[in-house]
């Protein structure tokens, strides 16, 4: 059953999330429109001006191929934010890792929506770009004097996905999402010029009011199915399930809508077994093969953070109403994220 064609809005003319999940974008996301009072989260929530430092959001691009994994976000939790970025060498088992965080979200502003505008980044010593204008969208990092990237997206191949969620009694969540994009492009480490081969790439593109403990799963990536054509997988647990889920995988630039997701992995240690992902319709059956991961942990008392992203190998199967189509490369993300905020 395909998906009804996302609105051109996220908020009605009564300021009311346009809750369910879409195929393409929301163009206008009218955040004039909604009332941060009424999301009733406590003293602040009731106090107009400072109401909105419960919104959250941020921008993330992954980029792998067979020889690195690149990954970086602006991230904004309002009061405070933080801009990553990491290249991972598949080959060295080697990480770059990146962060600089900015008191109030400093230095970070986003695009106008997730297919308009520019996310633009400038934090001590971290520079990131996302140029949302038309396709491709252009992804621009630079970091520590070290890390490089100058990279295109060719978001015009697959058709996005966006699904709008209620958090509880007020709240709302919105994600718009893209996985499997063509890319191209130059990527750098200490003068290090990786040549790209058929790199993939995923974006998130997120912003709501989320519930002050949070918890999910995810997992994002990218390849060729073993018919050669390309593949797209976002699939997430915990969040983003009231209602309706992001749960989907494209094929050939075609998005197709999957039920509940299941994420069976050793708790303990992320990076000590495969993760199994499985959806309840039996149209996702997926083991993932972790390679490296970012990890960051935040801890002050009424914030914290714990933030675990693998990133490594997808094999298994995904089944449209045509049957199975096998997964012969697959490169990606899973990620196991708490956060009190």
């Amino acid at each position: 059953m395909p998906l009804p064609h996302a609105p051109g809005q996220l908020f009605d003319a009564f300021g009311m999330p346009k809750f369910g999940v879409y195929e393409g974008p929301i163009w206008r996301l009218n955040l004039e429109d909604f009332d941060f009072t009424s999301i009733r989260r406590g003293l602040l929530s009731k106090i107009r001006p400072l109401s909105r430092l419960y919104l959250k959001r941020w921008h993330y691009v992954g980029v792998t191929d067979e020889k690195f994994v690149l990954g970086a976000a602006c991230v904004s939790l309002s009061y405070m934010g933080t801009v990553f970025a990491y290249l991972y060498d598949r080959r060295e088992r080697k990480l770059h890792a990146f962060e600089a965080l900015a008191a109030g979200s400093r230095g970070i502003r986003f695009s106008e929506s997730a297919v308009a505008g520019r996310t633009r980044a400038r934090v001590r010593d971290m520079e990131c770009d996302f140029v949302l204008e038309g396709s491709p969208n252009e992804v621009r990092l630079r970091a520590g004097g070290r890390l490089r990237a100058d990279l295109s997206l060719d978001v015009s191949a697959l058709s996005p996905l966006s699904c709008v969620t209620r958090i509880g009694l007020g709240g709302f969540n919105y994600t718009h999402k893209l996985a499997g994009i063509p890319a191209e492009g130059t990527v750098e480490i200490d003068n290090r010029c990786y040549n790209l081969e058929n790199p993939r790439a995923v974006m998130d593109y997120t912003l709501g009011v989320p519930a002050r403990e949070t918890f999910w799963n995810w997992a994002s990536g990218g390849g060729r199915l073993a018919s050669g054509r390309p593949f797209g997988i976002n699939f997430a647990a915990g969040i983003n399930e009231t209602g309706f889920t992001e749960n989907v995988f494209w094929i050939d630039g075609k998005i197709h809508k999957v039920d509940a997701v299941h994420f069976d992995y050793d708790r303990r240690n992320v990076m000590r077994k495969p993760w199994r992902v499985t959806s309840s319709d039996g149209a996702v059956d997926l083991v993932f093969q972790p390679e490296g991961r970012r990890a960051a942990k935040i801890n002050l008392l009424l914030v914290a953070s714990a933030f675990q992203q693998p990133f490594g190998v997808f094999s298994g199967a995904l089944e449209t109403e045509n049957g199975k189509h096998v997964i012969s490369e697959g490169y990606g993300f899973v990620e196991e994220h708490f956060a009190r905020w």
